[in-house]
């Protein structure tokens, strides 16, 4: 089955949302061969068919989604959402819980307040076709690079800073490098954060 793609309305509005709407979407990561065979995201229109959308947390990235909210989604992949709640205080985490130190890395990412908590959302869909969990929303792809929005919630504002170089082994056992550059402002509630993939 197709991954799960959501696209997000107005995804560069300044970073606090209280709303959510959009429009699902069908979508996969495939070789370019034009682009020596970099992944690029391909999309088409949504075919599942209607059902729910709820947006979930996941406490502590476990197995057990906790709803927050839920709402029809019309069989052309429409949605929306007029609010979204804050999630219970007991399912936040500290924002900067393993992001500093991890193995073949330089840098760091900076937090203004180290015990700032927050929560990614994530998105559940089911229909009689399909049924998936998304936490980032893609908004575009151009050439090789993918801009990706996700929401995030913190319990008070906080600034996000600096630059994390990582090396790994990829599946097809050449070297990869991936760049954290972070420079972002979040403000108490829910933020979108709007980031690029190359």
């Amino acid at each position: 089955m197709p991954a799960l793609l959501l696209a997000a309305c107005n995804p560069e509005k300044p970073p606090v949302v209280n709303a959510l709407s959009g429009t699902m979407a069908e979508g996969e990561l495939v070789p370019d061969s034009e682009n020596n065979n970099n992944l690029v995201f391909k999309s088409s229109a949504w075919t599942g068919g209607a059902g729910t959308v709820k947006t979930v947390v996941l406490p502590d990235m476990s197995d057990l989604a906790l709803m927050l909210t839920s709402t029809p989604l019309s069989a052309d992949g429409k949605f929306s959402f007029a609010t979204l709640p804050a999630p219970p205080a007991d399912t936040l985490t500290p924002i900067s819980a393993g992001s500093q130190t991890q193995p073949d890395c330089t840098g760091e990412i900076k937090f203004s307040d180290p015990a700032t908590q927050g929560i990614d959302l994530f998105i559940s869909v089911k229909t009689d076709l399909r049924a998936g969990l998304a936490r980032q929303l893609v908004i575009d792809t151009t050439g090789n690079v993918t801009k990706t929005s996700g929401l995030v919630y913190v319990d008070r504002d906080l600034k996000v800073s600096g630059t994390l170089r990582c090396t790994f082994t990829g599946a097809d056992n050449l070297a990869r490098v991936s760049v954290n550059d972070n420079d972002v402002q979040l403000h108490k509630g829910w933020n979108s954060l709007v980031g690029s993939v190359k």
